[in-house]
């Protein structure tokens, strides 16, 4: 017998009835569609219970409730990601999946919630707060100084000075010409932001996340707007 551990992420349920069986079910079915060559296979749900080590996860978010006047969308989440792992977080249009991300990065303000960050409760102030601490993120609407350059836009709140106290502007362009080789994206990185397709400012942002060597890096419906290269080209930098 083949023991599968399988570990659902809520957000907020339409129903307190979860069809266990039911997917259980669905799950043996297409591993056996794929011919695993196993004498049988039992399915096992792991709701984030029972005495798991939490230092071993990056960011634990527990009990997490956000409501807008009378909605609440988000009902006492939990989710644990590990060191080094990619988590893909999915649900319908009006789940909550952004707004928990914006809880998260301190964009809204949980109502109820801890946030565990490295071993650390956290509660961001603001998206400047939480930069500064470890975790990233993406949003699904960019928000962009569109008559800037591409070097500006990536230093923008954060100018890096000189001995003499004045932007150093020739360590901007070292670094961000660094990264953008080291991601292998190709752009003007002097042109202004208007001049560039959607696809290649979602990029910049990407970049941008990444150049904050962040703990958490959160992308909020990040190939929304990409073509098919770009969206390839993001899997090989994740």
């Amino acid at each position: 017998m083949t023991l599968l551990t399988v570990k659902p992420q809520f957000l907020y349920p339409r129903s307190r009835q979860f069809p266990f069986d039911e997917i259980a079910e669905n799950i043996v079915r297409a591993l056996e569609k794929r011919n695993w060559n196993v004498p049988g296979i039992e399915v096992e749900f792991d709701t984030y219970g029972s005495g798991e080590d939490k230092n071993k996860y990056v960011l634990s978010i527990n009990g997490m409730s956000k409501s807008f006047g009378r909605n609440k969308v988000l009902n006492h989440i939990n989710l644990n990601v590990r060191p080094g792992t990619i988590m893909g977080l999915m649900g319908e249009n009006g789940a909550g999946k952004s707004t928990m991300m914006k809880c998260l990065f301190g964009t809204y303000q949980k109502d109820e919630g801890t946030i565990i960050l490295d071993g650390k409760e956290v509660n961001f102030s603001g998206p400047k707060d939480a930069l500064e601490n470890g975790v990233a993120m993406v949003h699904q609407e960019l928000n962009q100084c569109l008559e800037r350059s591409v070097i500006d836009n990536m230093f923008l709140g954060r100018y890096p000075k000189n001995s003499l106290g004045m932007i150093d502007e020739g360590r901007m362009r070292k670094e961000t010409s660094d990264l953008f080789r080291k991601l292998g994206i190709t752009v003007n990185l002097t042109q202004p932001m208007k001049k560039m397709s959607v696809s290649q400012r979602q990029m910049c942002e990407i970049a941008k996340a990444i150049s904050y060597n962040a703990q958490v890096i959160v992308l909020d419906e990040p190939t929304s707007s990409l073509t098919v290269q770009e969206v390839d080209k993001l899997f090989e930098m994740m």
